[in-house]
């Protein structure tokens, strides 16, 4: 034991009352090397689990903004088809009159929905009537109004820019924040003339009708979905990825456990002796439990701390919408502690174990 050690042992000990969190800083003070290495590496896996944690909430959510973007009563397609973003059955645009003239139809537009690709990356392309979206996004109205087009910002373009989809030009006009669906794809939006020029061959075709109130009947030949049917059908595409993603996110967790549990059980093995040297001399093994419950719960907090700030550097360049909100963090921090705790019982149970005969040799 060097000489520093043996001055800290009897002048932590020699109180018996020395609150645990005094001997749990002391100790973090003479191994501060290493506390710190364990900090900053259960800081980063605890930044991967709380990105995967911003990207799941992000891949669940994007259902719900794509499908209320459209403030839909409900969702008109032809019958077979799954819903209006899986799946193509294009159908005569006329249709919607019919859907119009229904009792409790206030207003019916018809849409296309359909892939392409702008600057070597697939986008996903609403083709939609100007008036369709004028309360959601006026600014996308009025682009589509004076034959413009629209983005979203994930696409990278600035307004003003002239961009090719799948060969024909577009102009972008007004741009959308968040509006993407099949795992982060991003939107552009195009005059429905546009759309049906792009798939159909400019024939007046459509994918579906979206309806402003709640339709009694429907016509022959269609199914009626609702917001919530949409929605599910939007996400089963990246359910496969949102399961691999939730396992990740488990295995970190574990991961962040195992660091924390290997220091203190180190720092435990290393300081068998001063413990048999604290048992002896009145020192209470409940007191040592705490002091390193105390350097567990240090560790697992700044940790958190550290993932956060690391969180918030990495999340624009993760490629997918990072979703974190106050309840995100709140889990971090819950994770972080249960992490501190559950790594803390190897260091725990060898305190337990220690005879306080060592301190008087063999």
């Amino acid at each position: 034991m060097d000489e520093g050690r043996e001055q800290a042992i009897p002048e932590g000990a020699r109180s018996a009352v020395a609150p645990a969190w005094m001997l749990g800083v002391r100790d973090l003070g003479w191994r501060r090397r290493r506390f710190v290495i364990a900090c900053l590496a259960t800081g980063l896996v605890l930044t991967l689990a709380l990105l995967m944690t911003g990207i799941k909430a992000g891949l669940d959510n994007e259902p719900a903004r794509a499908v209320a973007f459209f403030h839909a009563g409900a969702w008109i397609v032809p019958h077979g088809v799954e819903a209006p973003f899986n799946g193509q059955a294009p159908f005569a645009a006329a249709e919607v009159g019919a859907v119009q003239a229904t009792q409790g139809v206030h207003a019916a537009f018809p849409v296309v929905l359909i892939g392409g690709t702008v600057k070597v990356r697939n986008v996903d392309v609403m083709g939609l009537p100007s008036d369709a979206i004028a309360a959601s996004s006026p600014s996308v109205s009025r682009a589509l109004t004076r034959g413009l087009d629209a983005a979203d910002a994930t696409l990278g373009v600035p307004i003003g820019a002239r961009v090719r989809l799948d060969g024909t030009l577009l102009r972008i006009g007004a741009l959308t924040s968040g509006l993407a669906y099949f795992g982060g794809t991003p939107t552009v939006i195009v005059p429905l003339a546009q759309a049906q020029r792009l798939a159909f061959g400019g024939r007046p075709l459509a994918t579906a009708i979206i309806v402003r109130g709640r339709p009694r009947t429907v016509p022959r030949g269609f199914v009626e979905l609702t917001d919530h049917q949409v929605a599910v059908s939007l996400k089963r595409p990246v359910a496969g990825a949102d399961q691999v993603i939730t396992l990740i996110r488990s295995l970190l967790w574990i991961v962040a456990a195992g660091i924390v549990a290997a220091i203190l059980y180190l720092s435990a093995l290393e300081q068998t002796s001063e413990f048999a040297v604290l048992k002896a001399i009145g020192i209470s093994t409940a007191t040592m439990l705490l002091a390193l419950g105390f350097q567990a719960l240090v560790i697992s907090l700044i940790s958190g701390l550290i993932a956060v700030g690391l969180t918030a550097a990495l999340a624009p360049a993760a490629g997918l919408a990072v979703t974190l909100g106050w309840s995100s963090y709140v889990l971090l921090f819950v994770v972080a502690l249960s992490v501190g705790c559950i790594g803390s019982l190897l260091a725990l149970r060898r305190v337990v174990t220690v005879d306080p005969a060592l301190a008087f040799g063999r």
